[in-house]
């Protein structure tokens, strides 16, 4: 997501007259901020309470449609008393290419997305370069095959493409290939599943790749309604913490695309299916590789809460059978005072669960 700046009029999709002039400007380390030269006949002025507005639709001076979704007023100037001038928003998620009325209308069938680390955990190259005496080198490219695998709501591929060269050619050619994440939808889905899809993805290639990665670029396909303006199929930007791109070497990676190739669909089932059921380790593993500022006794306390957590949800969690565990309590209250046995109930009440040291020399 690279930073650039829109000019153009801006208006609410209740009031397409009003239209203000104004420019939003993203970058990607802090995310987008509209400012107009007027306020919303709508915006009330009390500068207590921070407006917000679902949906701000635009039309940059080259004739881009955008979308602005959850977007709050952080600065108010004002002209006379009473008389409202420039205006500052925050906002959270910009569409490029299309206008939705509301976020109801935001439903996709497809997302293409770029990753940090995706490109060297592929493994994908189609060049091969060859070096004939001293004044040919021959270079040719074959395009990778992508990799698909199915799920019951979606098919997901990793898929390679080349950027070809531009023309005219003089000192110098580039070509690059490209690797992207692609995902068709089996039924439309709103924009926060394709977040949440898309974060989960970002979470396996940390997994494999053992550095922090996150989403370069987004675009999003839907089938646009009778009233749309616009394409069907957008970019979408927001602030996402990019991580630094790093070169990486397979032999650093916990485990690598072509090593799994053949068991992918199997992955992708198993990472998917069990996300609801993990995300409470998923939270404190990653939470680790994303927050480069933590100090050392707080990595070790998330690893080990996110180890804890896991081996609960997992392995067995339990020292003694159901029955042999109401034994055991029976006979540690028969000697306990009458007056205490509530209290020790309350307290052996996850006394069966095997701790920490437990659970770490079992497995």
């Amino acid at each position: 997501m690279n930073n650039f700046t829109i000019k153009g009029s801006w208006w609410l999709p209740s009031n397409y007259d009003e239209k203000l002039y104004g420019q939003l400007i993203f970058e990607k380390d802090k995310g987008a901020t509209l400012e107009l030269m007027s306020g919303f006949k709508r915006m009330s002025i009390d500068t207590r309470q921070l407006y917000h507005y679902d949906i701000i639709l635009g039309l940059s001076i080259d004739g881009k449609h955008v979308t602005l979704h959850n977007c709050a007023v952080s600065k108010l100037s004002f002209y006379t008393l009473g008389k409202l001038g420039n205006i500052l928003l925050d906002v959270q998620y910009v569409f490029i290419g299309t206008h939705f009325n509301n976020k109801e209308e935001m439903r996709f069938s497809k997302l293409i997305g770029s990753f940090s680390q995706l490109e060297e955990w592929s493994g994908m190259n189609g060049f091969n370069i060859e070096l004939k005496g001293d004044k040919c080198l021959n270079v040719e490219y074959n395009l990778p095959e992508q990799i698909t695998a199915e799920t019951d709501k979606f098919t997901i591929m990793i898929t390679p493409s080349l950027c070809p060269p531009s023309y005219p050619y003089k000192e110098e050619i580039t070509l690059k290939q490209n690797t992207n994440l692609v995902i068709k939808f089996k039924e439309e889905t709103s924009f926060y599943n394709i977040l949440d899809c898309c974060y989960h993805f970002q979470r396996a290639l940390t997994l494999a790749t053992m550095e922090p990665s996150s989403i370069q670029e987004l675009k999003v396909s839907c089938i646009p309604s009778e009233n749309a303006h616009g394409s069907k199929e957008s970019e979408v930007f927001f602030s996402n913490n990019q991580t630094n791109r790093k070169q990486l070497s397979p032999r650093n990676m916990i485990f690598t695309l072509p090593q799994i190739k053949n068991s992918f669909e199997v992955f992708i089932n198993n990472w998917f299916s069990k996300k609801e059921l993990f995300e409470p380790v998923f939270d404190l593993y990653f939470g680790v590789f994303y927050n480069s500022n933590m100090y050392l006794p707080q990595r070790f306390l998330y690893l080990i809460n996110a180890l804890e957590s896991y081996h609960r949800r997992f392995k067995k969690n339990y020292v003694l059978s159901k029955n042999e565990h109401k034994k055991r309590l029976a006979l540690i209250l028969k000697t306990c005072p009458q007056e205490h046995e509530n209290w020790l109930k309350e307290k052996l009440q996850y006394c069966n669960e095997p701790s920490l040291k437990t659970g770490c020399k079992k497995h």
